[in-house]
């Protein structure tokens, strides 16, 4: 029998006594330098694992700690919670990660360096409080040239100056789907002390996965989150629509992520609407702003007032799509009267419904005091007397 102490330390810390008569067993097969070794590791483990895990108390706030988790009880959960702070207003949060999802030429690009510059400077965007905070744009589709160009236009447009503190990196050749570039953009946040980010655009986060698979998007929403958690910064990835205007990509997207935001924006306009597929925080809602480009400087600007993201009824549907076949503007008599296959009593209902919703205005009000002769337009066609884009090269994506 070989005297050691600490095998029979471990059968008494597990309250199983009997483990010691197996040890003593066991040893006696092994040779000395083998018992030295196994002694050695025992005394070299932490000890926690030789002591008997605490009872879990759930009757008090704090939870139970295993590990590195803490476990949280009913308690914990009816505690008086604050107010969710937003990064940007009703939509970024710390600690979220978010998609804004759009078609090709759909300002994404400009979007998201408007969010950065904005949150930086501490200044609404496009209508929504912002709190000031470093934010870091991270590209890997531009390139330093034109990426340089764009932020350069933007801070413009939005009156920063040098000292600024948006940061910005371009093909960095990060990869979601590795640990070691996972910890790369977590340490240039946690060391920027960033609160918003943005990266550009998902698909060359993750080279070579499928988006369209659950084992390939997943991880990846997965690794944000956690980083998100940890840095309590907001994320914001853009990504591209498929053919069918919807985001392109597994359903795993749609479920991972905090805030879906998807834009549409009409050829050669310079109005971009804004619609939620998902809001985790908020009831969703649209609203839509309108782009602008003068003298090296980019900005945008809110059109209209935000409307509930509900589904609209068939005939709201109906007059919306008449009205941007006829370039956004119609007589309302002529409204009622070429939808088919609705009651005229619904559209006109339909038609003031959506002007509740400030979806749409009535344009020539003032012009004719009677109600059949009311011209009602989309809001979103408001200004179009401003600036066109693409007068700098590039300026349409």
């Amino acid at each position: 029998m070989s005297n050691t102490p600490e095998f029979k330390m471990v059968a008494n810390a597990l309250k199983k006594p009997e483990l010691w008569q197996y040890f003593d067993t066991e040893l006696d097969k092994l040779t000395q330098h083998e018992r030295d070794d196994l002694s050695s590791r025992l005394l070299k483990a932490p000890r926690e694992i030789f002591e008997p895990a605490q009872e879990p108390d759930f009757t008090r706030p704090g939870g139970w700690q295993v590990g590195n988790t803490v476990i949280y009880g009913a308690v914990d959960a009816l505690l008086p919670r604050p107010p969710i702070e937003w990064v940007v207003e009703d939509l970024f949060s710390p600690g979220s990660v978010s998609l804004l999802v759009g078609d090709p030429g759909s300002y994404k690009t400009w979007l998201g360096l408007s969010m950065c510059a904005c949150v930086a400077l501490g200044k609404p965007w496009i209508g929504f409080e912002a709190k000031k905070t470093v934010s870091l744009f991270v590209d890997q589709e531009s390139g330093d040239d034109i990426l340089s160009r764009r932020l350069g236009a933007i801070i413009r447009g939005e009156l920063g100056d040098n000292s600024s503190p948006v940061r910005y990196c371009t093909m960095a050749g990060l990869n979601l789907l590795d640990e070691n570039d996972c910890d790369r953009l977590e340490q240039w946040i946690t060391g920027l002390g960033a609160g918003f980010v943005v990266l550009d655009p998902l698909a060359y986060f993750m080279p070579g996965a499928d988006e369209n698979t659950v084992k390939d998007t997943l991880p990846v929403f997965m690794a944000l989150k956690q980083i998100a958690d940890r840095t309590r910064a907001a994320i914001v990835a853009l990504h591209h629509n498929n053919k069918g205007g919807e985001y392109r990509g597994s359903t795993a997207m749609l479920g991972a992520v905090d805030l879906l935001l998807k834009t549409n924006r009409e050829t050669n306009s310079p109005i971009i609407e804004f619609s939620m597929k998902k809001a985790r925080n908020v009831e969703p809602f649209r609203f839509a702003a309108q782009f602008h480009s003068e003298a090296g400087q980019v900005w945008f600007t809110p059109l209209g007032s935000r409307s509930s993201g509900k589904q609209l009824t068939d005939e709201e549907n109906k007059v919306i799509e008449y009205l941007r076949s006829c370039g956004g503007s119609a007589l309302k008599i002529d409204i009622e009267k070429n939808i088919k296959d609705c009651e005229v009593s619904k559209v006109t209902g339909a038609i003031y419904s959506l002007r509740d919703k400030s979806m749409i205005f009535r344009s020539n009000k003032g012009e004719g005091a009677k109600d059949n002769k009311a011209v009602y337009s989309l809001v979103t066609q408001a200004g179009n007397d401003d600036p066109q884009p693409g007068q700098e090269g590039g300026y349409e994506n």
